[in-house]
């Protein structure tokens, strides 16, 4: 390793990778893998299994035995992925802790092109452009700024943050580090919520520090058959982030004016979409037994 590294950060690897695991067997080996290959090394692997029914802790535990780095944590009850990232940030002793999906990678220079970010613009958390990878068609869509922001720029997205996030949230579950100090002050990941938790803690991590965002692209995730996240029982979850969101703003109105203003823009266009999918899927729900009804009654015979 390049030993200006090693000068520059006193510890090139100071950092805790964090897996929250649940069935995802066929692609752990993989997910693995990226982070192993990494240009810096993180200090630490803690996988948490949130009671996988399929083989998931067996490939776990057989990764961990030929890996010092790996640390497995098991779960006696589901409690969702929430509980499962900050039960391992709550094990990390390192300065910096970074949480990756069991389900997608890093590209080897993902942890040094964002700690060497971090590092330089004193950031509290801070992440990089990724891919996102459809499972269903295979199409592949890139997460990166746009002119005038150049390739490979480290680009402090603090006051920008939400009118970034109108086209894409510039951080995810499998592209960020995170200060571990940090992340506890905030209270982490919120327990109550079985979904958005992550979009919710974007943005009480804005709400209280910086953010850095590396322009290009050092991470993908997949995306495949999930429920749509504005469906049925979700949509209390999308209530409480605009809640969340809408105490952010009253929050931010003297603190970061400009910024407020992006969050308001942002926060309607949430709403408003939020909005439309709940009403298709209302109509979906009561039209359903009306279609039943009709190939029922056709089907009679006369």
């Amino acid at each position: 390793m390049n030993p200006d590294r090693v000068a520059f950060f006193g510890h090139p690897c100071d950092v805790t990778v964090i897996i929250p695991l649940f069935n995802k067997e066929a692609t752990l080996v993989r997910c693995i893998e990226s982070i192993v290959l990494q240009t810096f090394p993180p200090k630490k692997i803690i996988i948490v299994d949130d009671l996988s029914c399929d083989r998931s802790l067996s490939v776990a535990y057989d990764l961990a035995s030929r890996n010092d780095l790996i640390e497995v944590i098991t779960l006696a009850e589901n409690r969702g992925p929430a509980h499962a990232r900050n039960l391992g940030a709550a094990t990390a002793t390192t300065t910096w802790i970074a949480f990756l999906d069991a389900d997608d990678l890093w590209h080897p220079h993902f942890l040094e092109k964002v700690l060497l970010a971090l590092e330089k613009e004193h950031a509290d958390f801070g992440s990089s452009g990724r891919i996102r990878i459809s499972e269903v068609d295979g199409s592949i869509r890139e997460n990166v700024l746009a002119w005038p922001f150049q390739r490979g720029a480290v680009v402090d997205l603090t006051d920008c943050f939400w009118r970034i996030s109108l086209q894409f949230i510039p951080i995810n579950s499998s592209a960020n580090i995170i200060r571990r100090d940090f992340f506890h002050a905030v209270g982490g990941f919120s327990e109550s919520m079985r979904a958005w938790e992550d979009l919710n803690l974007w943005a009480t991590l804005w709400s209280a520090g910086r953010f850095v965002f590396v322009n290009e692209v050092h991470a993908a995730y997949y995306t495949g058959f999930r429920e749509d996240v504005f469906g049925r029982f979700r949509h209390v979850y999308v209530m409480r982030y605009q809640s969340h969101l809408l105490r952010l703003l009253g929050r931010s109105l003297l603190t970061r004016p400009r910024a407020s203003l992006s969050l308001a823009v942002y926060l309607m266009a949430f709403s408003c979409r939020a909005f439309v999918r709940l009403f298709v899927q209302t109509l979906r729900h009561f039209n359903a037994p009306c279609v039943h009804w009709r190939v029922f009654r056709n089907t009679q015979p006369s």
